[in-house]
């Protein structure tokens, strides 16, 4: 069985807007539509909507034609492991092209990561990583 099958898909989806819950116009506008932005930082306290806005700002993307990776970080993904299987599964799922010039494993550290830089380097298009409540990311060999 493939390592990606053994990973919780629900924190690679982009949350779904309820009706009831909708992300402030004027805070989206502050968010980049254009590509080129190379990172956006956004902190507030917990239950302010971040992850609200986050998805809004990634749905807008989306139907825009933007690829747009999601990773649902938590405590658990602290594991430098983990964490790249996951952010391999969020590229991947979010610009195929991109898979297909991995060949190293997470587990073969700085070899994985400089076959996903490459890959990304390599996309013909802007790919937008979301990586929600890295707050939980306390490991240095992350950072």
């Amino acid at each position: 069985m493939p390592a990606e099958a053994l990973l919780l898909q629900t924190k690679l989806d982009v949350p779904l807007i309820r009706g009831h819950l909708v992300a402030p116009d004027r805070l989206l506008a502050h968010l980049p539509a254009t590509p080129g932005t190379r990172l956006v930082l956004l902190s507030a306290p917990a239950g302010f909507g971040k992850t609200t806005l986050l998805a809004a700002w990634c749905h807008a993307l989306a139907a825009s034609g933007r690829a747009t990776a999601w990773l649902a970080l938590d405590a658990g993904d602290n594991d430098l492991l983990c964490f790249l299987t996951y952010l391999r599964a969020a590229v991947v799922r979010a610009a195929p092209p991109a898979g297909m010039l991995l060949t190293a494993k997470p587990s073969a550290g700085s070899r994985f990561l400089t076959e996903l830089l490459n890959a990304l380097a390599a996309l013909e298009h802007d790919l937008v990583l979301v990586l929600d409540d890295y707050h939980a990311i306390e490991s240095p060999a992350i950072h």
